[in-house]
């Protein structure tokens, strides 16, 4: 291990240098050096430039490749490997850019004077210092809360050169804290680059903010940290790259990359990073690349994707479904401390299984409501069952409170019940929890005809006798009550996206016209039920905190 640090010294003049030492990336030997990165099956997908001579890269790379039989994606590389790459035959695609202060120009005019916020952060008395490694532990366990807050705050972590462990290699890094009032706001490491030995400057790697700190607490600590290297002489500073920023558009791979800067935002905000880092006015960008052997574009994108997702890429594909579900949603505030912890990634499945146990009891439910069906229409002592169960205003019967709204009259009456039950069942058991879901459920299955008739029956006598009698030999079935409640208990969890009830509103009123049953009317009372008992348990929440 001490000889790669050694070799790092040597050559580790890349950003991701000294990212690529970290856990999860395995040790590649080269003639005169060392590469770091990740195999998959037969492809390796390399982080960074290899730590040796500058003038060597590409052929290491090249010997590489030929020796291991492999494909090879290598990325993020300068514009210099890139170009020599590209002529020895790899593909090479721009993938980002990255911000470089040289210090020195830098300071030639005040930059907090184009930063408002933290200017004026600063003059609430903010202050920076650096604390020596050798003092550390009297900061750690203040330092370990605050980057413990600040993952919860993330739907997953990153791996491969986006890790972030502050604690790891502790000794080789420098430690900056802001403080404001003697309260920790802020803190960060600043990761050395190098070449023959001599340190060119530093990368800002963990940059940890608490969730307290006022705007602008980032952006001063970064400028404060800056004139504090300035100070000592150092030349450079680099805060890594920004994916998918300043390409250059000469193809369909780049017009792609390009598309996915300006919209998209589900898993990672592009252009919120990279308007971040431009802000705080560098000195030059320099563009960064993907270079690829005997790999498309999509599949070496792919490579590169599932490199930095370790927890595998069905994860990815949640979070994108997850944030613009939450998008979607935009849930009461009350919501997010019903019956789960009151943090909002709380609310996202983690995994499938996850997904699976959380809405076990909808799960459940639904097979046995099918599994019902399935015996109605095969045992004849069932279908029996199934006939005297309606329930029939004219004899209410125990059999018909109690059973009717478990059978359904045939299979389309199952599927369209139950594909609604599934959607709204899994929304109210997954975010608010099992509880709630029984009690909106069986407040559907067991009131709603009762409620609807209790209602309906002083009504009608005000009607013809014909209306009269066609109301009281109506008969009924099904869960389509419950799924009502649900579809209820769920609007009163969103705040906009009224509009929701609007088609089931409709669909109820049509079905009671098309059967000229009054009883029918029962979808708009469950949904109403549902909405106001879901809303009066948000306000006895609200109450209660």
């Amino acid at each position: 291990m001490e000889q790669e640090w050694d070799i790092f010294k040597e050559y580790g003049n890349r950003t991701s240098s000294f990212m690529s030492m970290y856990p999860g990336l395995e040790h590649i030997q080269i003639e005169n050096g060392q590469a770091r990165g990740i195999t998959y099956g037969n492809r390796i997908v390399l982080a960074t430039e290899p730590h040796c001579d500058e003038e060597s890269r590409a052929q290491a790379i090249i010997d590489l490749k030929n020796s291991r039989n492999k494909k090879l994606c290598l990325f993020p590389i300068g514009e210099k490997l890139a170009s020599v790459l590209g002529e020895k035959g790899f593909s090479v695609w721009q993938v980002g850019s990255e911000p470089i202060f040289e210090l020195e120009d830098y300071f030639r005019t005040e930059p907090l004077d184009a930063l408002p916020l933290g200017r004026t952060l600063k003059k609430r008395g903010a202050e920076l210092v650096e604390i020596r490694t050798a003092d550390l532990d009297i900061y750690r366990q203040e330092l370990a809360a605050l980057h413990d807050d600040w993952k919860r705050q993330k739907t997953f972590e990153l791996g491969f050169l986006n890790q972030v462990d502050p604690f790891f290699k502790y000794d080789l890094k420098r430690w900056f804290i802001l403080t404001v009032r003697g309260t920790i706001q802020a803190f960060m490491t600043a990761v050395p680059f190098c070449y023959n030995g001599q340190v060119l400057g530093y990368y800002f790697n963990d940059i940890i903010r608490s969730g307290k700190a006022r705007a602008g607490t980032n952006e001063l600590m970064i400028v404060e940290v800056m004139r504090l290297l300035h100070a000592e002489k150092i030349p450079e500073v680099r805060l890594g790259m920004a994916p998918l920023s300043r390409i250059e558009k000469k193809g369909p791979a780049s017009a792609f990359l390009d598309f996915l800067f300006r919209r998209h935002r589900s898993v990672y905000n592009f252009s919120g990073h990279y308007r971040f880092k431009n802000k705080l006015n560098p000195t030059r960008w320099d563009n960064l690349y993907l270079a690829s052997s005997g790999l498309g574009f999509l599949h070496s994108l792919k490579c590169v994707i599932k490199a930095h997702f370790p927890q595998g890429l069905w994860v990815l594909v949640q979070s994108i479904v997850a944030r613009q579900w939450g998008k979607f949603l935009e849930l009461k505030q009350g919501v997010l401390s019903m019956n789960r912890a009151d943090k909002g990634e709380d609310l996202y499945f983690r995994s499938f299984k996850d997904y699976i146990w959380r809405t076990k009891w909808t799960h459940l439910s639904v097979i046995f409501f099918v599994v019902l069906h399935l015996l109605k229409v095969t045992v004849p002592g069932v279908y029996g069952l199934f006939g005297e169960s309606a329930y029939t205003p004219a004899t209410v019967t125990i059999k018909g409170l109690t059973l009717c709204p478990l059978f359904h009259n045939d299979g389309f009456h199952l599927f369209g019940d139950q594909l609604s039950f599934y959607i709204f069942g899994v929304f109210v058991e997954g975010v608010l929890g099992a509880g709630y879901f029984f009690a909106l459920t069986l407040t559907g299955l067991f009131l709603s005809n009762p409620v609807t008739h209790a209602l309906l029956d002083p009504v009608l006598k005000h009607f013809p006798v014909y209306y009269q009698n066609h109301f009281l030999h109506v008969r009924d079935y099904g869960s389509s009550n419950a799924v009502f409640t649900l579809l209820g208990g769920t609007g009163a969890c969103l705040t906009k996206k009224a509009w929701l009830f609007v088609p089931f509103l409709f669909y109820s009123l049509i079905i009671a016209a098309s059967l000229a049953s009054f009883l029918a009317l029962h979808h708009i009372v469950a949904l109403f039920i549902g909405y106001t008992l879901t809303l009066g348990f948000l306000t006895m929440k609200a109450v209660k905190d």
